[in-house]
């Protein structure tokens, strides 16, 4: 059986489903990477880089931007969002 949920995506609640999901999943794939971006520039435990890369913050600002942007990517990889894959049609 699968875990998948059947529904009609021509209806307009279905349609909004289905694009909602595939916005919950898309924003799940793009903070993965740029997390991944992100560990990259940090590596060593400075964050100049991040700073250096992202343009227009204040010397000092690139670790607390890492650390908001590491825990989103955190609470969108958590099992809260495990049943959008029930959802995706993608």
């Amino acid at each position: 059986m699968s875990a998948r949920i059947a529904y009609n995506e021509t209806t307009a609640f279905g349609q909004q489903i289905a694009e909602l999901m595939s916005a919950l999943a898309d924003a799940k794939n793009r903070a993965l990477n740029l997390k991944a971006s992100l560990d990259a520039m940090a590596l060593g435990g400075t964050f100049a880089q991040i700073e250096t890369e992202v343009g227009g913050m204040a010397a000092g600002t690139g670790e607390t931007l890492y650390n908001i942007l590491a825990g989103i990517n955190q609470k969108l990889s958590s099992n809260t969002f495990d049943d959008v894959w029930k959802l995706y049609r993608g």
